[in-house]
């Protein structure tokens, strides 16, 4: 697990005294108040005694354990694919040039689900491109979160043990993170939109889709209940901040989407 980067100061704190026990849940709130002081961003900062017995270690242990028992139903995109979805962002949500690169599955499944480990390989199952990734927008949505995700460690830390057997559950309950932390997280989303100019009503569009489709979105949107109160929070954040809505020129980023999808019905 190279090149993680951690900042957060409470998850450390919080780990010097459950990582001997291997880990009571641990709150999320804080990370996102350290990119606000980016001065105080350091990279590769390592917490725990050693990597194994790190939360982040074992939030990427379950998702290998995921690929291994859906082996045989989850692929690797192809080279052209992988490098237009590594190549779709610009900026960071900092504004600095160039994102750290990825790895990209499809998962033939039809379960509503996506995922993004610690060491930078995503996961999107055949469903939920069908059916949630309409536009080239909402799939940089999505590659931003996965990124903040990634770069900052915002998982809902649960205690795990190895059992060589796990679930789209397993990962669930590491995706679907507090309220208080997914405002914060959109509010985070927004600012990298407007710094790569993409349209920032796309944030929108991304959770109403979600909220129009709750029973079949279990698994990444969490009770329904705060996932309207979300909604509502993006709404007000939008009126208060400004929609930037630059129109973007059709180019040879919009076929390959379309390539992008067709390559997620293959199977």
């Amino acid at each position: 697990m190279q090149g993680l980067q951690y900042i957060m100061k409470r998850k450390k704190l919080c780990l010097l005294f459950s990582v001997l026990i291997f880990g009571s849940s641990c709150s999320t709130f804080e990370w996102i108040a350290e990119i606000e002081r980016a001065s105080t961003i350091k990279n590769n900062i390592q917490f725990g005694r050693e990597h194994r017995d790190s939360l982040l270690f074992s939030i990427q242990n379950t998702f290998d354990e995921f690929l291994d028992v859906n082996r045989k139903s989850i692929t690797r995109y192809s080279d052209r694919t992988e490098y237009f979805l590594n190549s779709l962002l610009k900026k960071d949500e900092l504004g600095k040039n160039g994102l750290e690169r990825r790895k990209f599955y499809l998962w033939d499944s039809s379960s509503i689900f996506y995922f993004a480990a610690p060491n930078g390989e995503v996961v999107f199952s055949r469903a939920f491109v069908e059916g949630f990734i309409q536009t080239e927008d909402i799939l940089k949505v999505l590659l931003i979160e996965c990124h903040l995700r990634r770069r900052y460690g915002v998982y809902n830390f649960k205690r795990t043990y190895p059992t060589g057997h796990k679930s789209i559950q397993d990962l669930s309950n590491l995706l679907v993170i507090n309220l208080s932390d997914k405002k914060k997280l959109n509010e985070w989303i927004y600012k990298a939109l407007r710094q790569n100019k993409i349209d920032s009503n796309s944030i929108l569009y991304w959770i109403q889709n979600r909220n129009r489709a709750t029973s079949k979105s279990i698994y990444i949107s969490g009770l329904r209940e705060a996932s309207l109160k979300e909604e509502q929070h993006i709404k007000d954040y939008l009126l208060k901040n400004g929609i930037f809505n630059e129109a973007e020129e059709l180019s040879s980023q919009s076929r390959n989407f379309f390539k992008f999808k067709r390559e997620s019905k293959v199977w």
